[in-house]
């Protein structure tokens, strides 16, 4: 939408067409901004230069002007739906936007502001950052050469400014972000704009070489920029987003896995948004209780946790211990539930033992019937890595964080040889080539948590070189310094800086061999 209504201004602006094409190009932005006002106003500030100089050209009316603003106040009545659902109790509503303040909090998107606003040395340091990765990814020569086309041959009305307008906001937004993760799609989405934008300056570009004649320097310009686009990590033909449901299949293993009425707390946004879509849209497993751990601190939440389980009983919102406060007196309200959790901390930070569960741990009743067999989570998670390999990063990605998540909690409870097959069910099954002499090591050896370390180098869900740097620290533990010499040089050759620090330490510790 936002794409569109650059386009059609442009051609609004060179053809000087009737009073209902700036209506239109009004309505549609509303309709943009009724899906996300970042976009919307990304698409009014870049083409705002163009109007402003057929404003004083006279080229354009302030009437005109007038018909853009008001469709796009008629593209926002979708707004209208959200106080008319916002007290819906069959319904998930994000916030109960009822009633005036939190509609006020709603409509100003309150619980995203904290996301921007960083210090302008961090803030440099991040837009850098986005650099380096839209150079990684290939989107930035895509950008240069587009950007050099609406120079050489701007879109007629629109301005030579439009593209550039949207690549400094896409760049500047990003850099401004407070958990900056370039690698996370909602963050490259907010870059698309830019991209289209600068797209079209490589066909105008094109088409100005093909113009003057130059029809070698076209051609391979062309050719250029679609290899450009086709080679970008992941590279075409083994992209594998097609491949399956992820979301869905491990979530259906997780539902599967527990015990009638259990109260479930999970704290991972890959994990909830999934649970939430089979239980609140699909009415997969209405037994369970889903306590997302981030929501603990929103009074609406308890609400519609209330209205979905009317056996719920009440508890006190205020008290002492904060989020967790009321976790363990929303849990010890319930004392004859099973209780499982995504990760073991959190069982902990209220006191509460746990066991091995088939996928998270369990805690209270929901120890006393568990299945024997615990490798099948595993499983999964090693064919899905197989499944993928490098064509979705961000699957490669989750699947990396859970295989970490799990592999820490049979390492907690003993099972060394299965907590390093669960840390390779996360990398790259080339690199995940087992000895079992290893694994024979790892069987006598006795319950060593994991020690994680606190990472430097941020990411968004997770990566392998962690599951590798891991199963080198694992492989130590055994004593078996070769693997944990090849694992820390894989991991280090993936970008972690505490490999490279673990293998200068290796070297200087390694014991003499005979």
């Amino acid at each position: 939408l936002a794409v569109w209504c650059c386009a059609r201004l442009a051609f609004v602006l060179e053809r000087g067409s009737s009073s209902e094409s700036f209506l239109g190009v009004g309505a549609v932005l509303g309709c943009c901004a009724a899906v996300n006002p970042v976009f919307a106003l990304f698409a009014a500030l870049s083409g705002l230069p163009a109007l402003l100089s057929a404003l004083r050209a006279r080229e354009l009316s302030w009437f005109h002007f007038g018909l853009l603003v008001g469709g796009t106040a008629i593209g926002l009545v979708p707004y209208m739906y959200v106080p008319l659902i916002g007290d819906r109790v069959d319904r998930f509503v994000w916030g109960a936007p009822a009633r005036s303040s939190a509609l006020i909090d709603f409509l100003t998107v309150r619980d995203f502001r904290a996301n921007l606003g960083v210090p302008f040395g961090r803030w440099l340091e991040q837009t850098f950052a986005w650099l380096g990765f839209a150079s990684d990814s290939g989107l930035l020569p895509v950008w240069i050469v587009g950007l050099s086309g609406h120079v050489v041959a701007p879109p007629g009305k629109l301005t030579r400014f439009a593209a550039p307008l949207a690549a400094l906001l896409a760049t500047l937004y990003l850099g401004s972000y407070a958990l900056f993760r370039p690698d996370v799609p909602d963050c490259v989405s907010y870059a698309s704009i830019a991209t289209w934008l600068c797209a079209a300056g490589c066909a105008g570009l094109v088409g100005n070489l093909w113009a003057r004649s130059s029809r070698l320097g076209a051609v391979g310009l062309a050719l250029a920029v679609s290899l450009a686009t086709a080679l970008a990590p992941p590279f075409l033909f083994t992209r594998t987003r097609r491949a399956g449901d992820p979301a869905r299949e491990l979530s259906e293993r997780l539902l599967a896995s527990l015990p009638p009425r259990s109260l479930l707390v999970v704290r991972s946004d890959h994990w909830v948004s999934p649970l939430w879509y089979l239980q609140e849209v699909e009415g997969a497993r209405p037994d369970i209780v889903i306590i997302a751990v981030g929501l603990l601190g929103s009074p609406w939440y308890f609400e519609h946790l209330y209205r979905r389980h009317p056996e719920l009983p009440r508890i006190a919102l205020t008290g002492p211990g904060k989020d967790y406060g009321r976790l363990s007196r929303l849990l010890a309200s319930q004392p004859d539930r099973p209780a499982v959790f995504e990760v073991e901390s959190d069982a902990e930070a209220i006191g509460l033992p746990t066991c091995l569960g088939p996928v998270f741990a369990h805690a209270r009743v929901a120890c006393s019937a568990l299945p024997a067999h615990y490798t099948a989570f595993t499983d999964q998670l090693a064919k899905l890595t197989e499944r993928t390999d490098a064509g979705e990063p961000t699957v490669s990605a989750v699947v990396s964080s859970m295989a970490l998540s799990r592999a820490r909690m049979l390492a907690n409870h003993g099972h060394m040889p299965e907590t390093l097959r669960c840390l390779f069910a996360g990398v790259d099954p080339v690199m995940a080539k087992l000895d079992g002499r290893l694994l024979d090591h790892l069987q006598s050896l006795p319950r060593t948590p994991l020690d994680v370390p606190r990472w430097q180098r941020p990411v968004a869900l997770g990566e392998p070189a962690r599951n590798l740097y891991l199963a080198a620290q694992l492989a130590r533990h055994a004593g078996d310094y070769e693997h944990a010499l090849v694992w820390l040089m894989l991991a280090r050759d993936l970008g972690l800086p505490e490999a490279e620090r673990d293998l200068e330490q290796l070297a200087q510790n390694k014991p003499r061999t005979p």
